[in-house]
């Protein structure tokens, strides 16, 4: 790992950590709709080259709108069908300008519209998250049995892999490193059960983390489906070393609503 890997890696922790422990809630939601419009932006690079920037930055109004609606609004079942349908409905219109390929307008429509709903609805968990009771052990135990898991991965994978995951996406990914990152993922989870929440119950702890390190890799491997289908190595540039802002919290996409839901549930 490059020296320039480790100290962005390093700072972008550190400033977490303060948003986290500093930053009020309003502060971090704002946050939270800044980051999905940047992951929104690279999305749409990565799948709608060609498209004029002009389409791009309505589906980036939308994008932003969306996440905050669903932050600030409501969490019903009613307002999100509300947000999306009406989304679709921008979305035919953006698209309907007569003249090009229509079966090229009906590709970037699909993308355009599948890319709102992939950034706006995942990165919203965060904000609700930061809503909850308990939510600095709740945000703590989601980033750290994340990451704790896919270096668990890491490590085992390299170590006794021999089975692929799923080599046509990420040929370094086993099902060996799944049980690693199992590994590691609860003992980052003891971790922070020590540090906010020394009481919460061991067996929902365990539930949890292990959920956590079974769900990550499928948001890693998603964003790696996106990027195999448009011949890229990584979502953008953004973070020195670690590429775009999506190649690092693809896991954590997944992860928040697990967490979110099992916090809210159980």
């Amino acid at each position: 790992m490059s020296i320039i890997r480790w100290i962005s890696g390093v700072i972008g922790a550190l400033l977490v950590i303060f948003l986290i422990l500093y930053v009020s809630a309003l502060g971090v939601q704002i946050t939270v709709v800044l980051l999905s419009m940047v992951g929104l932006w690279e999305y749409f690079s990565l799948t709608q080259k060609g498209v004029p920037d002009s389409v791009k930055g309505l589906g980036l109004i939308l994008g932003g709108g969306a996440t905050t609606l669903l932050i600030f609004w409501s969490r019903e079942p009613d307002h999100f069908l509300t947000i999306f349908s009406g989304i679709l409905v921008v979305t035919f219109l953006i698209h309907m300008k007569a003249g090009g390929d229509f079966g090229l307008k009906i590709r970037n429509m699909v993308f355009f519209y599948f890319g709102i709903m992939y950034t706006s609805l995942l990165f919203s968990y965060w904000g609700w998250m930061r809503a909850l009771d308990q939510w600095r052990f709740w945000i703590f135990l989601m980033l750290g049995a994340t990451f704790m898991a896919d270096v668990g991965a890491y490590l085992a994978g390299r170590k006794f892999g021999r089975t692929k995951l799923a080599p046509l996406l990420s040929p370094g990914k086993t099902v060996e490193g799944i049980f690693g990152g199992l590994v590691f993922s609860i003992v980052a989870g003891f971790i922070v059960r020590f540090l906010f929440r020394p009481d919460y119950p061991i067996d929902q702890l365990a539930t949890v983390c292990a959920l956590i390190a079974l769900v990550g890799p499928l948001g890693d491997l998603s964003e790696s489906l996106i990027k195999r289908g448009v011949n890229a190595k990584d979502s953008g540039n953004l973070i020195p070393g670690h590429g775009g802002l999506l190649d690092r919290v693809d896991a954590l996409l997944f992860t928040g609503p697990v967490v979110y839901y099992f916090a809210k549930y159980f």
